[in-house]
């Protein structure tokens, strides 16, 4: 399992938008033991992913980088 921190920067890593500018996710908050609070660092939007697809999978995420 991945430890999962509040600042992490996750790259959309989904075999359809890999070609383009990658979609960056800032994790914010854990709301339940199932959930991720994410932040769109381009346009600020927040949104909630399962914490199971946080995972380098052809639909999940990678970690792009750690800010602490």
């Amino acid at each position: 399992m991945i430890d999962l921190k509040i600042g992490q920067i996750w790259q959309d890593w989904d075999i359809r938008y890999r070609g383009f500018s990658p979609r960056l996710l800032k994790v914010i908050g854990f709301p339940n033991d199932r959930m991720v609070e994410v932040e769109n660092i381009k346009t600020g939007k927040r949104t909630y992913i399962a914490k199971y697809r946080m995972k380098p999978s052809s639909t999940g995420y990678i970690l792009n980088k750690e800010l602490i």
